[in-house]
């Protein structure tokens, strides 16, 4: 009998020492978890602010080759005029949803755009853009960047 009842109370319940394992393997397992939880959500965030980037600026791109071949797009979401002569460049700014802004209040981008005649062939200019973020830090010290480069032949 005394077998039967000690089966039973065991059966009831955790142990104190497997109480204690438990809790041990769970106080090392929640911070590592919750660690890279934290470093996803920042990469996850990072990679959001680059492809943004880069839409911005590949459409941009775009843009300014239906300009200076004259043809201004019909869906032009920037505000880009062709430099009238080269070497020039522009600065634009942008909020972090990527809607254009007349100055550096409020941006979160900041866009850098480098026009450069060819030297072999003046029907052709090389455009290279860089957009980095956020737009108050200086150059070196952005969180990230996204550069493009194109070439542009003039009507």
């Amino acid at each position: 009998m005394k077998r039967n009842q000690r089966q039973a109370r065991r059966g009831r319940g955790f142990t104190l020492m497997e109480v204690v394992v438990s809790i041990g393997i769970l106080a090392v397992a929640l911070p590592t978890i919750a660690g890279t939880i934290g470093t996803c959500s920042r990469r996850a965030a990072a990679s959001g602010h680059e492809a943004r980037a880069t839409w911005l600026l590949d459409g941009m791109l775009s843009d300014l080759r239906a300009v200076v071949r004259g043809r201004q797009p019909a869906t032009a979401i920037h505000e880009i005029a062709a430099p009238a002569s080269l070497p020039a460049s522009d600065e634009l700014f942008f909020d972090g949803e990527g809607v254009q802004l007349e100055d550096d209040k409020g941006a979160f981008y900041r866009c850098r755009l480098e026009f450069r005649p060819d030297e072999s062939s003046a029907s052709l200019i090389h455009l290279q853009g860089r957009i980095s973020w956020p737009a108050a830090a200086r150059e070196g010290r952005e969180q990230g960047a996204v550069e493009l480069v194109t070439s542009i032949v003039k009507p």
